[in-house]
């Protein structure tokens, strides 16, 4: 079994990513280098310049994986309108839902292919403590970008305690559920008082893309508005 579970991105993509807002990648860049990350000249200047990729758009993208991870925390209530005659929590062989295509997040029902450990945690508290933590933490980290404009990955001193009682399960359902409900009500409100920009500053991360390509190539590039507004790695789509 590989110790760490990676993911590998062209970085014109990764940049397309971080432009968007996409968390599991901007907290990347805010996370504490000299303790979580092995980096190259290149990823020392994302994070140089890591307030070129902070926008609103944080709020659609924050918003959207914690509501992921809130109906993904109680899927398995769901399965009998999806088609499912299962008679407990879990999938059983013969279940339709098997068949469901996607991964990770994109499947609804994908409570019945965790691994024991986790199964158990959903058979004794009710729901996943595991899904539940991630919910709240996202709308924490959400709210304090939108007001603060950076992301807190750690938290130690923020809500990590809190995170680990869910995790553990010292959390009803019903609480999780009133603090997902403030949370959303908090991003909601802070939004148009948010000192971030509306979008991303394209125009800058073009730039520094570019410097960034020609430095991992050895080339030189002449850099004016014209050949950045050529160039087209992160207007598209965007």
């Amino acid at each position: 079994m590989n110790q760490y579970d990676l993911a590998s991105y062209e970085i014109r993509h990764f940049a397309h990513l971080l432009a968007q807002g996409n968390p599991n990648v901007i907290s990347a860049l805010w996370v504490k280098p000299e303790e979580y990350l092995i980096l190259e000249d290149e990823g020392r200047a994302l994070i140089r310049h890591r307030e070129l990729f902070m926008s609103k758009r944080l709020y659609n993208t924050f918003c959207g994986y914690a509501h992921s991870q809130l109906k993904r925390m109680t899927a398995w209530r769901d399965q009998a309108a999806a088609g499912c005659l299962c008679r407990g929590i879990f999938h059983e062989v013969d279940c339709p839902l098997r068949k469901e295509k996607g991964r990770g997040s994109a499947k609804l029902y994908a409570t019945g292919f965790m691994g024991e450990k986790r199964k158990n945690l959903v058979e004794k508290y009710g729901y996943d403590t595991k899904n539940a933590a991630h919910l709240v933490r996202l709308l924490s980290m959400g709210i304090e970008a939108l007001a603060e404009g950076k992301l807190h990955v750690d938290r130690t001193g923020r809500n990590a305690n809190d995170l680990m009682a869910i995790k553990q399960g010292k959390w009803t359902i019903e609480e999780v559920l009133l603090c997902a409900e403030a949370g959303f009500n908090m991003m909601h409100s802070i939004y148009n008082q948010s000192p971030l920009p509306d979008q991303p500053n394209l125009p800058e991360i073009e730039r520094l893309l570019m410097e960034i390509l020609c430095h991992a190539h050895g080339t030189k590039a002449i850099l004016t508005s014209a050949s950045i507004s050529r160039s087209g790695y992160l207007s598209g789509g965007l």
